[in-house]
């Protein structure tokens, strides 16, 4: 039961057989109340292994007598508030989330954007909530230029059912303008304000406010006010076509390897309208996310590991989603490193029977691991695509010594001394450079080019033994010339 408590709504352990249906109908009121969430039913042994009498099922009710079958609408006065605001603000915008979706509310979102000309952005959550056929749709990509500019550049924002998590960074700057003013709408009182204060809070079911906010608009709404914002959405939907030009030499490229965009872009052109798809992984989500949006998606067809999910979802989205709805197409696309997270569920697909084709989008790398960010002015690396051996205490020795005289060559070095706190070494030097060495047949290979500055390169003994090279016979294969040179091949 404490397990389950961070991930469900309610939790019931039931030991008696004539509880169970009145278990049932607490755990369906509260899965079904407010902000729609999972619940846990905990059937013990005795409840399975006792009996129960005719008697004991009297006292139950009918669903509509113990749960409400309404939406609950937003406050009046609040509704009034925000159709004010709404009347003073100059570059509206709407983002509607997972919520919009949840109540159902695509065609009252889709009437209020086209009505009052207000551009319409989507969280991921809330992809398909608004068809990109319609003339306000704005995106639901945060990196593409026109989603930056209505974020920035917005005075008012409606916030339909959005969550403002870590897809929208958090509702912060530099995308999101701090002056502007937030109408939140949102079933659930806990997500009001939360990482992004609200000016106006309405508590209520996504569908039901947006139908009292067409009722308010509709009796006494300045016609001006819609010319207006006609012309704000024009140059946002200016701004989405050029984003389309741009990605459009992008999609055409045919480069190898290929692009992660291109690949993207084979795998929606050649599915169909309705096939439902889950999306796993960092860097191939981004870029799913990136073209998603310009493709026709329908409500609750796109699934991804947002909120508390974790790489590796993907295969079992897909697999809930074919159960759910065997007669639709799934595609699951996934990074390499994602999809090895469960690549055990390969074992529930074939089992199950399952016909779902799983895009494994392989570039050998952790991707958003591997960037480049700009620290202090200088690139500095973050991937994982070299690797760097650790080195031990003679060899740091060593590089030490070769730092304070550069111009002389370490040939070897032994411990001489170790206490509590440090170990010693004696280094040998040698000039390269001096007559004595040119000229000695024993020692003249240290003046060839290959060795300067060898201890560096971990030439030496201490550097041949930190690099895996003083192992021999069984074990040490595939170690030469380093641990690192054959990384990724063979053993």
């Amino acid at each position: 039961m404490e397990l389950m408590k961070p991930i469900t709504k309610l939790q019931i352990s039931v030991e008696e057989p004539y509880e169970i249906p009145f278990a049932v109908q607490r755990c369906i009121k509260a899965a079904l109340s407010g902000r729609r969430s999972p619940v846990f039913l905990e059937l013990r042994e005795t409840a399975l292994v006792r009996s129960a009498t005719e008697n004991d099922f009297k006292k139950l009710i009918s669903p509509e007598k113990y749960r409400p079958f309404y939406r609950p609408s937003g406050n009046p006065e609040m509704i009034k508030a925000a159709v004010d605001l709404l009347k003073k603000a100059e570059k509206p915008i709407i983002i509607s989330g997972g919520g919009t979706i949840a109540s159902e509310a695509s065609n009252e979102l889709k009437k209020f954007s086209r009505t009052y000309k207000i551009p319409a952005l989507t969280t991921v959550n809330g992809i398909g909530a608004i068809s990109i056929d319609e003339n306000t749709y704005a995106g639901s990509y945060p990196l593409s230029s026109t989603y930056r500019r209505a974020a920035s550049e917005a005075d008012v924002v409606l916030s339909f059912g959005c969550r403002w998590d870590y897809t929208t960074i958090y509702g912060s700057g530099p995308l999101w303008n701090q002056n502007q003013k937030i109408i939140q709408v949102d079933i659930d009182p806990k997500e009001i304000g939360k990482n992004r204060p609200a000016e106006i809070a309405i508590v209520g079911d996504v569908k039901a406010v947006i139908n009292q906010l067409l009722v308010d608009m509709e009796s006494d709404f300045p016609k001006s006010m819609i010319s207006k914002w006609s012309q704000w959405n024009d140059y946002l939907q200016t701004a989405r076509e050029i984003d389309r030009n741009i990605i459009d030499k992008i999609l055409k490229s045919d480069k190898i390897p290929m692009k992660p965009e291109r690949m993207i872009l084979e795998i929606l052109n050649n599915i169909p309208q309705d096939t439902l798809i889950a999306v796993d992984g960092g860097d191939i989500a981004l870029f799913t996310f990136g073209l998603i949006s310009n493709f026709h998606r329908n409500p609750r067809s796109t699934f991804c590991s947002i909120g508390m999910g974790h790489l590796g979802v993907g295969s079992s989205f897909a697999i809930a989603a074919k159960l759910a709805k065997p007669d639709k197409p799934v595609v699951c696309i996934n990074g390499d490193g994602s999809f090895l997270f469960n690549v055990q569920e390969l074992e529930t697909v074939v089992r199950l029977g399952l016909p779902i084709v799983i895009c494994v989008a392989n570039n050998c790398a952790w991707g958003m691991h591997k960037v480049r960010p700009k620290r202090g002015r200088k690139p500095r690396a973050m991937g994982v695509s070299k690797y760097t051996t650790g080195k031990n205490l003679q060899w740091v020795a060593e590089e030490r010594v070769q730092r304070k005289y550069p111009n002389m060559e370490v040939l070897n070095s032994y411990k001489v001394y170790a206490d509590g706190r440090s170990w010693y070494y004696e280094v040998i030097l040698v000039d390269p450079s001096h007559p004595v060495i040119k000229s000695d047949p024993k020692i003249n290979w240290i003046c060839e080019p290959q060795h300067t500055r060898r201890v560096t390169r971990g030439l030496t003994s201490a550097g041949h033994r930190a690099r895996g090279l003083h192992k021999k016979g069984w074990g040490s294969e595939k170690t030469r010339p380093s641990l690192g040179a054959n990384k990724g091949r063979g053993k």
